[in-house]
């Protein structure tokens, strides 16, 4: 279970780089990976209301915790 946790927050994280306009080979794999299995799961519309991207990280508005819901 602690895998399939790692394995979802790695790859969310990339389509999270991904929603803000980091695009890179890898995070585009992941992406593809992804969508392919949670895109009908996961809203991520709403990725820019809580983290914005300052280089190569992404950086909270507000303290606290990132988090994608799957509905």
């Amino acid at each position: 279970m602690i895998q399939a946790a790692d394995l979802f927050g790695n790859f969310s994280t990339a389509l999270a780089f991904k929603t803000l306009g980091k695009k890179t080979k890898s995070n585009d794999l992941k992406c593809k990976v992804f969508e392919d299995v949670f895109s009908d799961l996961v809203n991520v519309s709403n990725i820019s209301n809580s983290v914005y991207l300052d280089g190569d990280d992404l950086i909270l508005k507000n303290s606290g915790s990132f988090a994608l819901c799957i509905s």
